[in-house]
């Protein structure tokens, strides 16, 4: 296994102001997105979230002073640095950049091999999964706040994979061809 590719440099996120954790979600609009939303609001986490195919009413009814959206990639590596925990789907790369920060996740699969990483997350304990049509969010984002385990066994993980820095993949896959070629 030679690692996620580094996701490329995007805008830097533009988190809401106030007190409170930052939470960074990145998640395409699901049956249950607005009970997520409700339940991130009555949290009071400073959340950006960036929703795919999100609809305008539920953009507008949810703008707030701590809860904003964005349409623009964010840099990923830089989220990782500023947030307390993040939202995503299980995606291998955005979920690897956020592992390999050592930051806790609330992982809704989408698909089966999201399913398969968001269970090997949540079996190392730096992860909680959810589900797409779930009639709430408390209990996740509760425990991810108040719990600091999560956050705890996501540094121990980070610890144990290693840097992007001295991944080289292409040094790897030209020793492997050339062990093949005559």
């Amino acid at each position: 296994y030679l690692g996620a590719e580094p996701s490329a440099v995007h805008s830097p996120p533009n988190w809401p102001s106030g007190a409170g954790p930052r939470v960074f979600g990145y998640l395409h609009a699901i049956p249950s997105l607005e009970k997520l939303l409700q339940d991130l609001r009555s949290a009071q986490v400073r959340a950006l979230l960036l929703v795919r195919n999100l609809p305008p009413g539920l953009k507008q009814a949810y703008t707030s002073e701590h809860l904003h959206f964005t349409d623009q990639l964010v840099d990923l590596r830089e989220v990782a640095e500023q947030a307390a925990w993040v939202i995503n789907h299980g995606n291998h790369n955005t979920l690897a950049t956020f592992v390999r920060a050592g930051v806790p996740q609330l992982l809704i699969p989408m698909h089966q091999e999201h399913l398969f990483t968001t269970l090997r997350l949540v079996d190392q304990g730096c992860a909680i999964m959810a589900y797409q049509d779930q009639a709430g969010f408390l209990n996740e984002i509760s425990a991810l706040l108040s719990n600091p385990r999560f956050r705890q066994r996501a540094v121990q993980i980070k610890a144990q994979c290693p840097s992007v820095a001295s991944l080289d993949a292409a040094g790897y896959i030209r020793t492997a061809f050339q062990a093949l070629l005559p």
